[in-house]
Parts: structure tokens; C-alpha cells; sequence
């Protein structure tokens, strides 16, 4: 599918269908379907830059399941079944280990769903990790410490910095230059902080800082401080 959408022209589905955009799912089979036919030790390195496990540890991958149902509990807040994204199952040096996987493109995350993902699909595991792609959260799910919540910005510098620092090799290192492509072709920019922009130092006197006080005293208006977010 990588290969459809950076090299043919292919078009993402962007339409509304029953109240949500599909393009979230096509999103995770996108990126994450090559770790199916990968070799253990690429796709774990690839779960490494996303759960952000020492360097020196070793992922290995031994099964990738797409939404799973598991049974809900009586504290869930969906009625029969939850579906994480991804469920991911293999090795961490040697030990189990279980990877859960929750990507959000245009819908926000909610703590609950972080909660009930968490309690129920980390059951019976000694050794997991939740991570969340987002573009927005509630800030209950960011202050929350079950999950890692990685903003797609973020997705896309942190491969862009493997590539760069030559870090992935073989299948893993074709599949972080694919991934990196799609993101940009998805319009997902990378801030790389104000010296890349060429700012030019400016004195304070050459700048006419007056306002006509008889404009800003007739102009004012009464306002309510409204809270705010850069990703909506």
C-alpha cells in the first residue's frame, strides 16, 4: 500500500462514513501491515523508536494482529468489545513482551479509552507498552502514565533522526524512508526549531511600536479567554 500511495498516485479515502474518516485505518495498515512480512528483528526495531526502548535492548516481533475484539469488562465504557489498532506480541531481550497500539488521525483520544485498552489488553501480560499516535488528546490522557502519546509531528521527527543517524538497517531502514515519504505526503511537518528560518535581528527603534490611543480606547471590546490547541 506504501508503494500505491507514494509512487502511483493513489488517494487516500478522506470521506466521512458513518461519522468517521476510514483514512485512520487505512493510516494503520499502511504503516504498520509491512511488519507483517518483515523478519522478527526489523519490525522489533521498528516498535523500538515508537515505545522508545533502549538502544541496547533487542525487540523482536512474533505476531501482529489489527483490531482485535477483546471482551469488555464491567468498567469499560463500550458495551460488548474493544479494539485496540494494533495488537503486537514477540520479545523484549528474550522476555515477552506485548506492544498495544492506538492510532488517532482526526479524532481526539479520551482517558477512557486509554484505560479500558490498557486494563484489558495488558491482562495476563508481566511486560507491555500502550502507545497512542495522536494528533490531539484530553489532557486527562497526557497526564496519564499508562500510555505513551506520540503526536504525528513528533512520528515524523524521530524517523526522520534514525534516518540520519543511519540507525536502521536493512528492511526496517526502506521501511523508515517509506513511512517518512507518506507522513509528508499526508502534510505532516516537522518543526526544527527558529534558527531554520532565517530570522534576522531587527533594533527596537526602527519599529513603530505607537498605537493611537484614541483608536485602542474606542476599540476595545470585552472578551473571554477561550482555551486553545495548535492541532485543531
Amino acid at each position: 500500500m506504501l508503494d500505491a500511495y507514494l509512487r502511483k498516485g493513489a488517494r487516500l479515502p478522506t470521506e466521512l462514513i458513518e461519522g468517521r474518516r476510514v483514512i485512520e485505518d487505512v493510516i494503520t495498515s499502511t504503516l504498520f501491515g509491512p511488519l507483517k512480512f518483515m523478519d522478527a528483528n526489523s519490525a522489533g526495531q521498528i516498535l523500538s523508536w515508537f515505545s522508545r526502548r533502549k538502544p541496547e535492548s533487542h525487540a523482536k516481533v512474533r505476531d501482529v494482529q489489527f483490531w482485535p475484539r477483546f471482551q469488555v469488562d464491567e468498567r469499560s465504557a463500550n458495551e460488548y468489545t474493544i479494539e485496540p489498532d494494533l495488537v503486537i506480541d514477540g520479545y523484549v531481550d528474550n522476555e515477552a513482551f506485548r506492544w498495544i497500539i492506538e492510532v488517532k488521525w482526526d479524532a481526539m483520544l479520551h482517558l477512557q479509552q486509554v484505560q479500558d485498552q490498557v486494563r484489558i489488553c495488558s491482562e495476563g501480560q508481566r511486560d507491555w507498552v500502550h502507545i497512542s499516535l495522536v494528533k490531539s488528546a484530553d489532557l486527562a490522557s497526557f497526564e496519564c502514565a499508562d500510555t505513551i502519546i506520540i503526536q504525528w509531528n513528533q512520528v515524523l521527527s524521530a524517523l526522520q533522526e534514525v534516518i540520519r543517524s543511519g540507525e536502521a538497517k536493512g528492511s526496517s531502514s526502506i521501511w523508515c524512508k517509506d513511512a517518512v515519504a507518506f507522513l509528508e505526503k499526508l502534510g505532516i511537518g516537522a518543526f526544527e526549531g527558529f534558527d531554520q528560518l532565517g530570522l534576522v535581528p531587527v533594533a527596537v527603534e526602527e519599529i513603530d511600536l505607537h498605537v493611537s490611543q484614541a483608536f485602542f480606547l474606542s476599540s476595545r471590546i470585552e472578551v473571554e479567554q477561550v482555551a486553545f490547541s495548535l492541532n485543531h
